[in-house]
């Protein structure tokens, strides 16, 4: 340790630093900064440190006591060199020096620079892609956080969202450093991030962003460090934390007609008194009603139910991957607190939309001591809902690449990306994410056309891009999206509701993937409804094998009436209960009913003529290997 006097004639220990950078030169800087700066931490005061991959000049920039002094010798060209020795000696006190950086900035106009920001995005990129090595003297091999600090002044907000499509390495840091626990899920930079990507996907939606589908793909390999597009989009979707999250506390929750909007997301709330086995359940939206009764008692409610509806467009964003979670409670006791299973999610593609209902048990325990705290007489409008929603910008960016590939009609590309992300999927939780995401995208493009819509969306068909997502798949889908797509089937092939357009290929598919378990009743409805002569006689119907199982099990027992005036076939009502299946989520081994219909009857159904309709003999007759290669022929 050196020491040199001070002014007041005591000795001042000092610390020499030899950079090798700069050809062995020395700095001598006081020890008493060293608590200032995490790169001395644990270091024995020597007479000489060596310093690796910075130089003298930047370090004496910076190696000071004071912020203000620090910000005195920041100037205009060697700020980012100063950042750099900042962030590479781990200064503890970026917060207060970054401040006084950004009004000596303004003052000195250095703000208006447009290729500053480019420059600095530049170097945090080259940063994170070599990074220090340990062996190095650095504090951190990661540490940006004077960059980090910078870029989120309020100058470089309204410009790095579309920054970010030409440094998806930032995203692709930032995603890292949450996936390992590095950076916190509510750190200030990666909040930043999260907002200028919800940014950038309104610029996207708005046309002020021209992206393809090519570019998008590659960004989204580089914003997820993936081999892979459909590595890519697994890690998107598993990404759980990777999200904006509203937090509302919402009270009388339960009176009629009551909604609340939180972030981009409508809610409403139910109770319901018929109780079902498991925790937690979900479901689509679409077909479900809510009960909001604000006198039922505490007593006798078995269950909470939360519908989630994005509200899009808004701002321009007409795409988007929403969740939320609930938790109820009455005078700080919890009554049970919902989760967001694997699958459950609201989407929106192009302004079109299907929401999600959430369930969730209430325990006898939980139950009764709301009861008692509430003097037995408690009812459900004294019951406050915590409920928090969650915005995914990179499964946004996801679905908006699948909308570019349904907008241009690559229905090649899609079909092998979707056969590869239920093929390569490395456990069930995965594969029935995928299916979940497939069922709800096409319930939303199944919406009635309406002026706030993507008019490139209007001409897809929902069962086209059912087809293209299962087109070369082995195994039957799950019951619970089994039932969806019966339902959604059954929606578009009714004569009455019949589209010129309509992709009546996909029939034979979805028939033959549908699990024999499906309940019986809906499947006599559906075989009903498949046999009219618009449907049977469509020449992209099918293969003869499909043909001639539907002729074989026709609620008429042969062949079909084919004369202009025969009325079409109708099932047993137009009210349809709502699926009583829980979905294919990890976290569900359930199978309630839901408040607007009744539980499945899972019993034998023989409609008249004898035979047999289940889900099996409409399309799982035959699924055998030559059933399969048939299919894949034609």
């Amino acid at each position: 340790m050196v020491s040199h006097g001070s002014r007041d004639g005591t000795p001042t220990a000092m610390i020499s630093l030899t950079f090798r950078d700069a050809g062995g030169s020395t700095l001598s800087v006081p020890a008493s900064l060293a608590d200032g700066f995490r790169w001395f931490s644990g270091r024995e005061r020597r007479d000489a440190l060596q310093v690796d991959g910075i130089g003298r000049e930047e370090a004496k920039v910076v190696l000071r006591r004071d912020a203000g002094d620090v910000v005195k010798a920041i100037t205009e060209d060697n700020l980012i060199a100063a950042l750099t020795a900042l962030d590479y000696f781990g200064c503890r006190f970026v917060d207060r020096i970054v401040p006084l950086l950004e009004r000596k900035g303004i003052r000195s106009c250095w703000w208006s620079d447009r290729s500053l920001l480019p420059a600095l995005l530049t170097e945090v990129s080259k940063k994170q892609q070599q990074p220090y090595s340990p062996s190095s003297s650095s504090a951190s091999s990661t540490d940006l956080s004077a960059f980090h600090h910078v870029l989120m002044m309020p100058m470089f907000r309204s410009d790095l969202p579309a920054m970010l499509m030409q440094f998806p390495a930032i995203v692709a840091d930032t995603l890292d450093g949450i996936q390992s626990g590095n950076m916190g899920d509510k750190d200030p930079f990666a909040e930043c991030i999260k907002e200028a990507l919800e940014q950038l996907l309104c610029l996207i939606d708005s046309h002020k962003v021209n992206v393809s589908a090519t570019e998008l793909a590659a960004w989204l390999q580089a914003a997820t460090q993936s081999d892979s597009l459909p590595d890519a989009l697994r890690k998107v979707f598993q990404a759980k934390t990777f999200c904006l999250e509203t937090t509302n506390t919402v009270e009388h929750a339960f009176q009629p007609g009551h909604t609340v909007k939180i972030g981009q997301v409508q809610v409403q709330f139910s109770a319901s008194t018929r109780a079902h086995s498991g925790g937690h359940f979900f479901t689509l939206a679409t077909g479900c009603g809510v009960h909001q009764d604000p006198k039922l008692p505490i007593a006798d409610i078995a269950r909470f139910e939360a519908i989630y509806t994005p509200t899009l467009p808004c701002g321009g964003l007409r795409t988007g991957c929403f969740n939320g979670t609930a938790t109820y409670h009455v005078d700080g006791t919890i009554l049970c607190s919902a989760t967001m299973p694997a699958g459950s999610c609201c989407v929106a593609l192009g302004g079109r939309r299907e929401g999600v209902l959430q369930g969730t048990r209430v325990k006898d325990e939980d139950r009764q001591r709301a009861v008692v705290s509430g003097g037995g007489i408690a009812t459900v409008d004294s019951v406050e809902v915590e409920v928090t929603v969650c915005e995914y910008p990179l499964r946004s960016m996801a679905l908006h690449y699948f909308k570019c590939l349904l907008v241009d009609g690559s229905w090649d590309a899609f079909s092998v990306l979707t056969d590869a992300l239920h093929t390569s999927a490395a456990d069930t939780a995965t594969r029935n994410t995928f299916e979940c995401l497939a069922t709800f995208l096409a319930y939303a493009l199944a919406q009635a056309p309406c002026p706030e819509f993507d008019a490139a969306l209007d001409g897809v068909s929902p069962l086209r891009l059912l087809h293209g997502w299962w087109h070369n798949r082995r195994d039957n889908l799950t019951t619970w999206t089994s039932t969806k797509v019966a339902r959604l089937l059954l929606d578009r092939v009714k004569p009455e509701v019949l589209a010129e357009n309509e992709y009546l290929g996909a029939v034979p598919r979805l028939l033959q993937l549908l699990d024999p378990k499906i309940d019986n009743s809906l499947a006599t409805e559906l075989a009903q409804t498949l046999w009219t002569p618009r449907v049977i006689n469509d020449p992209s119907f099918g293969p003869p094998l499909l043909m001639s199982l539907i002729h074989s099990r026709s609620p008429n027992g042969g062949s079909p009436d084919n004369s202009p005036n025969a009325p079409p076939s109708t099932g047993s009502g137009s009210k349809r209960p709502h699926s009583a299946i829980a979905a294919p989520s990890p976290t569900d081994s359930v199978s309630p009913s839901i408040g607007c219909g009744s539980p499945m009857d899972t019993g034998p159904l023989t409609p008249p003529g004898g035979r047999s309709c289940s889900a099996a003999a409409i399309g799982g007759a035959e699924r055998g290997e030559g059933a399969h290669k048939r299919l894949k022929g034609q």
